[in-house]
């Protein structure tokens, strides 16, 4: 959006927010893009504290939701079993802001719901995007239906040998490097 000069302050602030936004969301796709199914590394480096943090700034495991949701693990994949569904049915829960409810809960909800959030994604994507807009993280909220929906196809039509391969959703900062740095000081 075109910042004019006769904008006020709260315009202002408002345009160059959705600048930032959106500039930011076409280098992640345009990076994604060109890194599309080519295994890549993300350098990373261990602060004072041990934590570890990329190098990289636009498509990261610790980014925002976005470069989180386009992000797979390469050559890492698992034949899904029933212990696997339920705890990505229990992600999917977390995500649709479900993630102060018991186990039991998050399970039945995704039971209960998923059928009609596939048919608004399918059938009425206005309201799919109202739906996901007011969510914490939508991409990854996409991200794990879509990965339900193939878990779903793959259910019917060969379960047994389907390959979940749901992107990164975790940045995994604090780890067995920190907890020795602080022994160790």
């Amino acid at each position: 959006q075109t910042i004019n000069e006769k904008d006020s302050r709260i315009v202002k602030k408002e345009k160059l927010s959705h600048n930032s936004k959106y500039w930011r969301y076409h280098n992640a796709l345009a990076i994604a893009h060109i890194y599309l199914d080519v295994e890549f590394y993300i350098p990373v480096f261990a602060d004072y504290r041990g934590r570890i943090y990329p190098l990289v700034n636009f498509l990261s495991y610790q980014g925002d939701d976005l470069s989180k949701a386009l992000l797979l693990f390469a050559g890492v994949s698992e034949i899904i079993n029933e212990d696997g569904i339920t705890a990505m049915s229990g992600y999917f829960a977390n995500l649709a802001g479900k993630s102060k409810e018991s186990w039991n809960s998050k399970i039945d909800w995704v039971n209960d719901n998923i059928g009609d959030i596939i048919s608004l994604y399918c059938d009425d994507k206005d309201k799919f995007i109202d739906y996901i807009k007011n969510l914490d993280e939508p991409f990854q909220f996409v991200s794990i239906m879509l990965a339900l929906i193939k878990l779903i196809d793959a259910k019917y039509i060969d379960h047994e040998n389907y390959i979940c391969e749901n992107p990164i959703l975790f940045d995994a900062s604090c780890n067995g490097i920190q907890h020795l740095s602080a022994i160790t000081r």
